[in-house]
């Protein structure tokens, strides 16, 4: 389940405490269950960011919206489904990708396809580490 909130946190746990394929099953469960459940509900809570009365004289283009922009440029929910993993947090990241794309099925495969890129080299890494270690020379 931490995996669903923070994935790095519970890759470490898992791969400290159990084999890799193990690890990569439950990290990649519940980092999907993660993403389910903030790209349903993330819905609600963006409409509610959206509905607060703004300032009069706030800048519409702010640093951050110009950052967003940039990023959509870039290449939008692709880049912030592959960063969402490790460097965001999966929330963060569901959240970021509601205000790029509307339809939640594109953003649940994307950062699924995320969620398993990350885990096969993380926990791969620790497998070939544990098959390094068994050779003897």
């Amino acid at each position: 389940m931490v995996s669903g909130v923070k994935y790095l946190i519970g890759a470490s746990t898992a791969m400290a405490t159990l084999g890799p394929v193990e690890g990569f099953a439950i990290c990649t469960l519940g980092g999907r269950f993660g993403v389910l459940v903030v790209t349903y509900s993330g819905e609600q809570l963006l409409h509610y960011f959206r509905q607060r009365p703004r300032l009069k004289n706030k800048p519409r283009f702010t640093k951050g919206n110009r950052r967003l922009i940039r990023i959509k440029k870039a290449g939008g929910l692709p880049i912030i489904a592959f960063l969402s993993p490790v460097f965001l947090s999966l929330p963060v990241g569901c959240l970021f990708a509601l205000t790029f794309e509307h339809r939640r099925k594109r953003i649940i495969i994307w950062m699924l396809i995320s969620l398993v890129v990350w885990g096969i080299l993380l926990f791969g890494f620790k497998w070939v580490y544990q098959l390094i270690t068994k050779v003897e020379f």
